[in-house]
């Protein structure tokens, strides 16, 4: 997913909805979470799984290696 560009707004719901105490619908969580900052989000999720970003020298996404 990282790789390929391509983010899937559901594996981001099933994802919150395994990890959060409370149980929310799609509608609920698409509304909230396009309002966050989608880089945030992947660097957050990239430290939790450990992942490591490769980037060029002007800081530009190429990839993640593990």
């Amino acid at each position: 997913m990282r790789n390929s560009g391509k983010y899937r707004i559901e594996w981001f719901f099933d994802y919150y909805n395994k990890n959060n105490g409370k149980q929310i619908g799609i509608q609920e969580f698409n509304a909230v979470f396009n309002m966050a900052d989608l880089g945030q989000v992947l660097a957050d999720l990239d430290k939790k799984f450990e992942l490591t970003s490769l980037l060029d020298k002007k800081g530009k996404f190429i990839k993640i290696i593990t």
